[in-house]
């Protein structure tokens, strides 16, 4: 498969948020919603730094090497609080399994809003000198998100 065919697989449209599942109930609420109130974490990590990793690793990796990519964890709850803050939205609130199952399909609501996925970039840091510049998310949605 090509890259450019990625685009038109479902899930893979490119202008689509990971928070999309939440925007139609949030539009008509003006406010973010959660699945149950579990404090899901997941790895996160800037574009930029992405791109910095994979250069050192095409430059001085050896074949067959794998690593791992991220510059903190966060959790969705946090995230989406510190998005209401940004847009001026009233604070996030929690729904029940089941709702968010009936609104968003077993698979968003369990695996991508009800589960954790941390990884570290240990290796990446210790055999490449890996050195992300971009820090908090928190600071990126605070001061550069468009509003």
């Amino acid at each position: 498969m090509q890259h450019d065919d990625l685009r038109h697989r479902p899930g893979c449209q490119p202008k689509q948020r990971a928070n999309s599942a939440t925007r139609s109930t949030s539009e008509e609420k003006r406010h973010r919603t959660l699945c149950w109130p579990r404090r899901n974490v997941w790895s996160n990590v800037h574009i930029t730094d992405v791109v910095e990793l994979y250069l050192l690793a095409l430059k001085n990796a050896p074949a067959g090497s794998f690593y791992f990519v991220e510059n903190g964890d966060t959790s969705y709850a946090d995230i989406v609080a510190t998005i209401a803050t940004r847009l001026k939205l009233v604070a996030p609130q929690s729904r029940p399994v089941e709702e968010a199952i009936k609104g968003w399909g077993f698979g968003h609501a369990a695996y991508s809003f009800g589960s954790n996925s941390r990884v570290t970039a240990a290796k990446a840091r210790k055999e490449l000198g890996w050195k992300p510049t971009f820090t908090s998310v928190f600071d990126r949605i605070s001061n550069d998100m468009a509003v």
